[in-house]
């Protein structure tokens, strides 16, 4: 019986901009201090909630300080170091020097720092917290300005419809982008209320795809003394648009940046749902990696894809994958992430009898409305013959 081809689709954040998503860059600047309407109550005099508040002012600090491009990616990395780093009181004070470098102590108020000196290490926890419960905020609360009537939404929503059982969502992403499209489209998706048992992925669920959020979501409670991570509202309720942005240090969002944060989800907590992203790219006939380049900092992400490629039994071939980076796909970046997966594909174990395997890679500069839409449903025959046909 012939069958929809698997596709497996690789978000990244260039998925979200059209709707008005961030890129990693934007975050944590004082662009987005309007996002703290969606918060309210924050105490001042604790570490957390100073962090909170004037994280965006404090970023400007911290390069003006550096005298250098302030780096997010650096900072949640130096971060995840500094919280995890043991603490012994005969290095006490190279330890601070070397926490409080420039770009980490502008983050916080000189009492603050002060306090900190005065304090053991699980003050840096608090810091870490109050900038990922940011992140979350920063790359999520611009859906909530978007209305569900807008024409913006409308290529997410018709994808969205068309997605069968064989099809897998895999994103690096945050914000409920994919969460509302299910929503607006009133179509299910699988995605467990308590995150941790790879089986909810695999059972067969009757034209269901699957969405496995890597990094974690804005909207993912870490669950205390668990194995689990807990969405913080039910699947398709009608109520994403009430996502709370409470700020505690009794709620632990479950956002996976760079770090060690990351690396400990994907082995720990979020196990299951890295292992049924492996099993979906290491299936599919089809691959589309949508807004993500591998980008030269993110080894543990590109890695993971071009491992689960490699290691793929392909009792079915993999026929075709798309790079979609939008009109900036031919910039050095983008001929690189092509070239990455080139040359694993014309080099690895991935066979197909058909066709080369270096033809196989698409760089389109298209957006992700553009193209989204238009990977319609058909037969695996169908899908094979057109491929081979336009590449």
């Amino acid at each position: 019986m012939d069958t929809k081809p698997k596709h497996t689709y690789i978000l990244g954040a260039g998925f979200s901009m059209p709707l008005g998503g961030p890129s990693f860059e934007q975050l944590l600047s004082p662009d987005f201090e309007n996002a703290l309407k969606w918060v309210d109550g924050l105490p001042s005099e604790e570490v957390y909630f100073d962090v909170f508040q004037n994280i965006g002012e404090r970023r400007e600090n911290a390069q003006a300080i550096s005298k250098k491009r302030f780096n997010v990616e650096e900072l949640l990395e130096k971060l995840d170091d500094c919280e995890h780093c043991p603490w012994s009181d005969t290095f006490q004070d190279s330890i601070l020097d070397a926490i409080l470098s420039p770009d980490i102590a502008a983050l916080v108020s000189n009492g603050t720092q002060s306090f900190i000196r005065a304090r053991k290490l699980d003050l840096f926890r608090q810091i870490n917290m109050a900038v990922r419960a940011r992140l979350a905020l920063e790359t999520s609360y611009f859906v909530h300005q978007i209305p569900k009537s807008s024409e913006r939404w409308v290529p997410y929503v018709e994808w969205f419809k068309q997605l069968t059982s064989n099809d897998t969502i895999i994103s690096f992403n945050y914000d409920p982008v994919v969460e509302l499209a299910a929503e607006f489209s009133e179509r299910p998706y699988i995605e467990e209320e308590l995150i941790g048992n790879l089986d909810c992925y695999l059972s067969p669920n009757s034209n269901m795809p699957k969405l496995l959020k890597l990094h974690g979501s804005s909207n993912w409670m870490d669950v205390e003394n668990s194995e689990h991570v807990k969405i913080q509202l039910p699947r398709n309720c009608g109520h994403l648009d009430e996502i709370s942005y409470e700020t505690s240090l009794d709620v632990i969002r479950v956002v996976g940046g760079p770090g060690s944060t990351k690396r400990t989800l994907a082995s720990g907590k979020l196990k299951a749902v890295w292992d049924a992203a492996r099993i979906a790219i290491e299936n599919c006939n089809i691959l589309s990696i949508v807004g993500y380049s591998m980008p030269a900092t993110d080894n543990f992400a590109r890695d993971f894809i071009l491992e689960s490629l490699l290691t793929a039994d392909r009792d079915n071939d993999l026929w075709l994958v798309d790079v979609v980076l939008g009109p900036g796909a031919s910039s050095p970046a983008g001929q690189r992430a092509r070239e990455i997966l080139r040359q694993l594909l014309a080099y690895g174990r991935v066979q197909s009898s058909r066709v080369e395997s270096f033809q196989r890679v698409r760089l389109l500069s298209q957006y992700a409305q553009d193209y989204l839409p238009w990977t319609r449903p058909t037969t695996a025959e169908k899908s094979r013959q057109l491929i081979l046909a336009t590449i």
